[in-house]
């Protein structure tokens, strides 16, 4: 049994494990795109080197093996550059987007394809739910935003932009009174906020969300006066009104026509709660307890302030460090080309317009529920059919937002992905579906898991790879449907797939 070191640590193993299994028996994980268990070692990715110190070789650890007195290191700086490498080369011909472009752009970071697929379902209910939990103003954002999420928004390629601002506002306004958002338990902690304008109300909101009592003081008269202000032609204060309503049903306390500085002291905030956060300008402060969180003129943007104070906030009263969030990487297309427009499309359906409009048939047939438009409001835009516009959305985001682990050791290693782009990025390939599960190769890094999968089933005609030399692609075999070419393996493909290549339909849920 061969003994050797791992980062410092001793371990025997039996003779034959690979140095990837010797290293998770020690609790030390190597980021791997091509291995997967109960398949044998492919070494196609190369992200899984490690360095062997007495030699000063790099070497494959899913596939090399423990040998008596090695001693390893899976974490220098010549391992991180290598893997860093490796992976801006497979990025470097990754043809899709991480993220919607709309969601990129949106500064409080909406789902909106997960609205989108809501509406067009006709669960408005559930639109609004995911509206409010991103947006925390939903409804008032519908008249005060001025939609940066519309101007990247891949449809306008083929016809117009969806109407996304004007979505999430019907979806918030049907739901007004009768959605109020669940909070968690009682956590005993106090939090004083300073100002009841949209970050301050987005930090209320994100807090009793939390189950943290929180009291939000402003010396104006009511809450919300700088979007009053700013908005004062555009917005019926009614809206607002009602949005504010919403915060406090969850158990946050106003307290207006209080100055903090001149009818309570600061210090007395400090001393009665476990946080403080200030979102106005007119107060400079600091100190362990005292957060604070800039009340920008963009109504969205100050929403996102307003969350990511409140997300410092809540680790504090927990207990964990303050940290910078880091922004995960995100592969952009760009503009979609006339000639993509098709090939894009066939990742959601081959039949797309036509299945659509059967499913909203048969759903207001089924469910009998009609839609009804709220009560006209003054400058309103005008929306026939909310789920038909929904309808209309591409669905740009990755299925595989979360489980991508391409996506994942990007973040990981600071990867960017024009390192070894030489040209334009390739061209949209055309997407195909088998049931529940859509193959893209444009996302394809050929690391052969998909064929290994078939190849141990025993069915014939699996995945298979096509091509010599750098024009090598993964496909199904002899022109074949994607659906004889998976079969019953499906499932596995899409487990053991370690990007949005091949994914199911439903995609992923991923937080704000």
């Amino acid at each position: 049994m061969p003994k050797l070191t791992i980062n410092g640590r001793t371990i025997e193993v039996a003779a034959g494990t690979t140095l990837m299994d010797a290293a998770r028996r020690l609790g030390i994980e190597i980021p791997t795109l091509c291995h997967a268990q109960g398949i044998r070692p492919l070494t196609s990715c190369m992200v899984c080197v490690v360095k062997e110190t007495k030699g000063g070789k790099l070497m494959p650890s899913c596939s090399a093996l423990a040998e008596e007195g090695m001693e390893i290191d899976t974490a220098c700086e010549e391992v991180a550059a290598a893997r860093r490498n490796v992976l801006e080369m497979l990025l470097s011909e990754h043809v899709g987007d991480c993220e919607a472009p709309c969601r990129q752009i949106c500064p409080a970071s909406l789902d909106i394809s997960a609205m989108m697929s809501r509406i067009a379902l006709g669960d408005h209910e559930g639109a609004a739910r995911i509206a409010r939990e991103q947006l925390t103003l939903p409804a008032t954002l519908g008249y005060v935003c001025s939609a940066p999420c519309e101007r990247g928004c891949h449809r306008a390629a083929k016809d117009s932009a969806l109407q996304i601002r004007e979505l999430h506002r019907r979806m918030a306004e049907d739901a007004m009174g009768a959605i109020t958002p669940e909070t968690e338990a009682p956590t005993g902690k106090r939090v004083a906020i300073v100002g009841a304008s949209a970050a301050g109300l987005a930090a209320a909101f994100m807090l009793r969300k939390r189950g943290h009592a929180c009291r939000v003081f402003d010396k104006a008269p009511v809450a919300g006066r700088i979007i009053r202000e700013f908005a004062e032609d555009t917005l019926d204060p009614r809206v607002l009104d009602a949005e504010i309503a919403m915060i406090q049903r969850m158990g946050a306390e106003f307290q207006l026509n209080c100055e903090v500085g001149t009818d309570v002291s600061l210090d007395t905030l400090r001393r009665e709660n476990d946080a403080v956060l200030i979102t106005c300008d007119d107060l400079d402060a600091s100190g362990e307890g005292i957060f604070t969180a800039v009340e920008f003129p963009m109504t969205v943007n100050a929403v996102a302030e307003g969350k990511a104070a409140a997300d410092q906030v809540i680790r504090c009263l927990a207990g964990l460090p303050s940290h910078r969030r880091v922004r995960a990487f995100n592969s952009q297309l760009g503009s979609l080309r006339p000639e993509e427009l098709d090939a894009f499309l066939t990742r959601l359906d081959p039949v797309h317009a036509t299945k659509k409009t059967l499913i909203a048939t048969l759903l207001k047939a089924v469910l009998g529920k009609p839609f009804h438009k709220p009560s006209p409001i003054p400058n309103a835009p005008s929306l026939e059919d909310p789920r038909e516009e929904a309808s209309r959305c591409l669905h740009c985001t990755c299925l595989k937002p979360v489980t991508c682990r391409l996506r994942r050791y990007a973040t990981e290693y600071a990867a960017t992905q024009t390192v070894f782009r030489l040209a334009e990025r390739s061209n949209v390939p055309a997407a195909s579906r088998f049931d529940d599960v859509v193959f893209e190769p444009g996302k394809c890094i050929r690391c052969g898991l998909c064929i290994e999968v078939g190849r141990a089933s025993g069915e014939p005609n699996t995945m298979a790879f096509e091509g010599r030399g750098y024009s090598v692609r993964v496909k199904p075999p002899f022109e074949q449907e994607l659906r004889v070419a998976l079969a019953s393996n499906a499932g596995r493909c899409v487990h053991v797939c370690p990007t949005g290549a091949l994914s199911f339909r439903q995609g992923e849920v991923h937080e704000a």
